[in-house]
């Protein structure tokens, strides 16, 4: 079953928790001045640094320092062997620093907008999980879902091989539950699909094949803001 809904934020009781991992190799400045822009709206912040493509850099002391003036949580991922998923290993870790009623699990690439939080409030009045959909799937780019609710579940948020992507298993056991999940319409948020990849490429001295011209429009929106030396020099030469 699914729910739309309109409302209005109270931002004098923050309670959500937002959880995020972050991979270490690369920043993203648009989210970071995402946070800085709306931190009152959540309780914590945790970010989790995850240990993919290492090799290309380690920006955690530069993310950390920056997100420590909005008073964020940031913490290294625990070691991940190979029978491990590094996200469903990171998710949970840093859950146990979450003690909020709600959690929002959200990736960098994902964009607000319009009226997002006005309709957020009145989907946290009326559903216990909700969030944005990309054709089938419950995208972890946005999933909002009550702590007590979250408890109820596997906390699995790793792949099936061949069968499911992240938060595949965990999307199952919520439809299994005899509950309402909200969809969040799609004019709420813009989930840049491939960012992290494309950035990457850079990184690599290759072309980003993704979207080129809405990641360059990204790259212009992020030489705008404060900006690490690498990413600035990556992206001036991109644009």
């Amino acid at each position: 079953m699914i729910l739309n809904g309109k409302g209005f934020l109270n931002m004098n009781d923050p309670k959500i928790d937002l959880i995020i991992s972050h991979p270490i190799h690369l920043t993203y400045p648009l989210w970071m001045n995402f946070i800085h822009n709306n931190r009152e709206r959540f309780n914590k912040v945790i970010v989790i640094f995850t240990f993919m493509n290492a090799g290309s850099g380690d920006y955690r002391k530069f993310v950390s320092d920056a997100l420590s003036k909005d008073n964020v949580v940031c913490i290294d991922n625990d070691e991940v062997l190979a029978q491990d998923d590094w996200r469903n290993i990171a998710i949970n870790k840093a859950l146990k620093y979450s003690n909020s009623e709600w959690v929002w699990f959200t990736e960098q690439d994902f964009i607000p907008e319009g009226n997002f939080w006005v309709e957020i409030e009145d989907f946290m009045k009326r559903v216990d999980v909700f969030g944005y959909y990309q054709d089938a799937r419950l995208h972890p780019c946005c999933i909002f879902i009550k702590r007590e609710l979250l408890d109820k579940t596997s906390k699995n948020f790793g792949v099936v091989k061949d069968e499911l992507d992240h938060f595949g298993k965990f999307q199952q056991e919520l439809e299994k539950k005899d509950i309402m999940i909200g969809v969040i319409p799609s004019y709420l948020g813009e989930h840049m699909n491939g960012l992290s990849q494309n950035m990457y490429m850079l990184q690599l001295g290759q072309e980003p094949n993704y979207n080129p011209e809405d990641f360059k429009e990204y790259c212009k929106k992020c030489l705008e803001l404060p900006i690490h030396p690498d990413f600035e020099k990556l992206f001036k030469a991109y644009v």
